[in-house]
């Protein structure tokens, strides 16, 4: 939201993701293996991390140019969406393990 150019930095375990911004969009993202929108998906996923910000940073190429408020959002409804079916199919497998040693 403040319009920022630079490199989001997070470590986690042996993992490395970097998000790049400018003008506070998302203009370039990777990891150790992925990069664009998949290197997204999974930073957002990792459960920790330590983090830092590395203002004027330009990123090695311009790939992408999306709102980082948007990508919360979505991401954080679908994890809600996968968190509830996740734990939904974990108690139907609970009540059919339960029913069979009854």
């Amino acid at each position: 939201s403040g319009k920022k150019n630079g490199k989001f930095q997070i470590d986690y375990k042996d993992n490395r993701g970097e998000i790049y911004f400018k003008d506070g969009r998302i203009v370039y993202a990777k990891t150790n293996t992925l990069e664009h929108i998949d290197a997204i998906v999974d930073i957002l996923l990792w459960s920790k991390g330590t983090f830092t910000f590395i203002p004027d940073t330009n990123p090695p190429k311009l790939s992408i140019n999306l709102d980082p408020l948007e990508i919360l959002l979505t991401t954080d409804k679908n994890l809600d969406e996968y968190h509830y079916e996740e734990e939904t199919l974990i108690n139907l497998f609970d009540e059919k393990n339960m029913s069979r040693m009854l």
